[in-house]
């Protein structure tokens, strides 16, 4: 906690270019001692990039990950001014609204999450609801709550029985409101979906997918992009009704899934750097 305080602190005082410099050592240090994540990243890179990455591609992965992450303070504090944020493709989004739908948001460990949330300032009509496992980092979430009492609210938490989350989640649907997920990470519960992936195989949660065909609702993907100092925030509509007979369920969610890696691969490709999965995510 007197981590965060010290880097808001830090952050508020000299301002975000400050910040960023000081992120250069601080970053080294993290890729010459953490070999896993390392690793990880040189393999992701190297399906990416289909060869051997270089190692300033490592260093900019790990690089985008901690300016996206000292970002946080700025947007979840009001501060984000001075920061570009362009949004492309939201017009379906808020026509979905306007005619009283709501619907699901589909999210990864991609970008800044905080600069999708963006989507909801830039159009005050599109009302958001995270599910979000709020005990990863309790410490980091504590220190949200208190700069961010309204984010903190719109969190739907996974830990409370699957009758009760998915009674929040209709409540949030009847009211018109967009639900969000992570549906880039697999968890122990979870069911999963295999999908291809960048010349390989991945896992999906079965969640998000199974929650849009169950509600018969339109799924908007949401990818924002770190790109030259700014947010690049792109808004895919992937289905404006996902509609499945009974008999044919499972394969149609996971014909779903895989429409939806398609595009987060398209993506990805287009700025790996942004690809903040330092794991193993292969099978």
């Amino acid at each position: 906690m007197w981590a965060l305080r010290f880097m808001e602190l830090f952050a508020i005082t000299f301002g975000r270019a400050a910040v960023f410099v000081l992120l250069y050592p601080v970053v080294l240090y993290f890729v010459l001692v953490r070999a896993d994540e390392r690793h990880a990243s040189q393999r992701f890179l190297s399906r990416v990039y289909q060869r051997k990455p270089k190692w300033h591609e490592v260093f900019a992965q790990f690089m985008t990950f901690a300016r996206v992450t000292a970002d946080r303070i700025f947007i979840m504090s009001g501060r984000a001014s001075n920061i570009r944020i362009r949004f492309f493709g939201t017009e379906p989004l808020v026509d979905l609204v306007q005619d009283a739908q709501g619907g699901v948001f589909l999210a990864a460990h991609f970008g800044s999450f905080e600069a999708a949330r963006m989507v909801a300032v830039e159009h005050p009509q599109v009302q958001m609801r995270i599910v979000v496992d709020d005990e990863i980092n309790p410490n980091f979430m504590r220190r949200m709550a208190e700069i961010d009492p309204e984010f903190i609210r719109s969190i739907i938490s996974p830990h409370q029985s699957a009758a009760s989350l998915g009674v929040e989640i209709a409540a949030a649907m009847r009211e018109s409101q967009w639900v969000g997920f992570l549906a880039d990470r697999v968890f122990e519960s979870d069911r999963v979906i295999e999908v291809d992936f960048l010349d390989g195989k991945a896992r999906l949660p079965a969640g998000p997918f199974m929650v849009a065909a169950a509600f018969k609702a339109p799924v908007i993907a949401i990818f924002p992009v770190f790109v030259d100092g700014g947010y690049d925030v792109h808004c895919e509509v992937l289905t404006t009704g996902l509609k499945t007979s009974r008999k044919d369920r499972q394969q149609d969610i996971r014909l779903f899934a895989q429409r939806y890696m398609d595009c987060l691969e398209k993506y990805v490709k287009r700025a790996p750097d942004n690809w903040f999965n330092f794991y193993d995510y292969f099978i």
